[in-house]
């Protein structure tokens, strides 16, 4: 790189400045004309002794990362960039380099996380969605990545050790990315190859199931003619987080609607005989016609009002629940599709979203079921473009929790304890 003659009157400046006070912040503008001027080992040297005074300052990592990034000390420059996207996750600078530093590595999969990163926080980034678009093309041409087999012949291993489960995030990063692109095969293949490795990851099975089921459903519609979509189908599209009204949406186009009562058969009305009417005389006062007795509840009717009922347990439960980050609401039906209680902010028709929720996990049941993945289904998670949805069945009732697409799945699990034990 070539000097930058201009710069030489700052660096005497803030040397001046550094000199007079060895602790002062001015050692970053010293090293960032330093390396502006093409002295890219004098920026190094002065960044790493400011940080031993200063080993917190973000902005020192940032100017250290790019000067080992122009230097071609690329693992050095992708460590500084993490350690400043891992202390503030919007730092969009600090995510697009280290994107740019993984794909001078060959590192695809790291290239393809960050800079989806970036389009989170700035969707009209035309740079990023280039290199996504590049970093996801070279991705696909060098096949996804198969998890190291472990060395055979290095050293027997101890009885007493724990077997090694690979690191799954970059894997799951890049099935994500396919599957955003309409690439299902890519990414089914995938989730596979991350099943052969940890077969008891029961949220990439949930995921492969899914893609699988999206896959039968897309490979039969092509058979039939397609029926005319909402207008405000693709509404949602212009919003980086999920809303109520597009899960609603979401469910309302997902699921074949049931066929219309008018469509059935009418049953024809019982006959109903005239009953004689008794005659009494003028003197005879008509005796008051007895008083209706309450009907009582039929026995298969009992669950259904024991279902219905919303305890201040659960309700409490589900308060919490909804307070947990990334958690946007939460809906409790049950089987039948009949509304018990809601936590989203937002108004929706939670009837009509009530029926479309006990559909979708009914039509998927039967799904599974016909792919023999067993006889029922406990737990449904549906991943989309902006969010997620989970199902969760907890004998007569469902409850439908809508979550944003950066959800942590260890942390609601672990924030759905009490749920379940007041649901179960």
């Amino acid at each position: 790189m070539a000097k930058d003659d201009s710069g030489f009157a700052e660096i005497e400046e803030y040397t001046r400045k550094l000199t007079q006070n060895p602790e002062s912040l001015v050692f970053v503008s010293l090293a960032e004309s330093y390396r502006k001027s093409g002295m890219l080992d004098e920026a190094i040297e002065t960044c790493l002794k400011g940080l031993q005074v200063h080993p917190t300052y973000m902005s020192a990592h940032m100017v250290l990362g790019r000067a080992f990034l122009e230097k071609e000390r690329h693992e050095e420059a992708a460590t500084e960039f993490a350690k400043v996207a891992a202390a503030d996750i919007n730092n969009i600078m600090a995510h697009s380099l280290l994107g740019q530093t993984y794909m001078k590595q060959g590192k695809f999969t790291n290239a393809i996380e960050e800079y989806q990163k970036v389009l989170t926080l700035n969707p009209d980034d035309a740079t990023a969605q280039q290199m996504l678009k590049q970093a996801l093309e070279q991705a696909k041409n060098n096949g996804p990545a198969r998890p190291e087999e472990p060395a055979a012949a290095s050293a027997p291993a101890t009885a007493d050790a724990p077997e090694a489960k690979p690191d799954t995030k970059k894997e799951l990063s890049q099935a994500e990315a396919f599957t955003k692109q309409g690439d299902i095969d890519n990414a089914i293949k995938i989730y596979r190859l991350i099943l052969e490795a940890d077969p008891e990851n029961l949220v990439v099975r949930q995921r492969l199931k899914d893609l699988e089921l999206r896959k039968v459903q897309a490979s039969t519609e092509r058979k039939v003619p397609e029926r005319s979509k909402p207008e405000n189908l693709s509404s949602h599209r212009d919003n980086d987080k999920i809303t109520s009204d597009d899960i609603l949406s979401v469910m309302k186009d997902t699921i074949p609607k049931p066929p219309e009562k008018s469509k059935a058969a009418p049953k024809p009305a019982p006959e109903v005989k005239p009953e004689p009417v008794p005659v009494f005389k003028k003197e005879e006062a008509q005796p008051a016609p007895p008083e209706p007795k309450p009907a009582a509840l039929a026995p298969e009717e009992k669950p259904k009002a024991a279902v219905a009922a919303v305890t201040p347990e659960i309700l409490t439960a589900l308060t919490k629940l909804v307070q947990t980050d990334g958690i946007v609401g939460t809906l409790l039906i049950d089987e039948q599709g009949a509304f018990l209680n809601s936590t989203f902010k937002k108004e929706l028709d939670v009837q009509e979203m009530s029926k479309t929720a006990a559909l979708i996990f009914e039509k998927t049941d039967k799904a599974v079921q016909a792919m023999n993945y067993g006889k029922q289904v406990k737990q449904v998670l549906i991943t989309g473009e902006h969010g997620q949805i989970f199902f969760n069945k907890f004998g007569h009732r469902i409850l439908l929790v809508q979550a944003e697409d950066n959800i942590n799945i260890g942390k609601m699990r672990l924030a759905m304890t009490d749920v379940n034990k007041v649901l179960r």
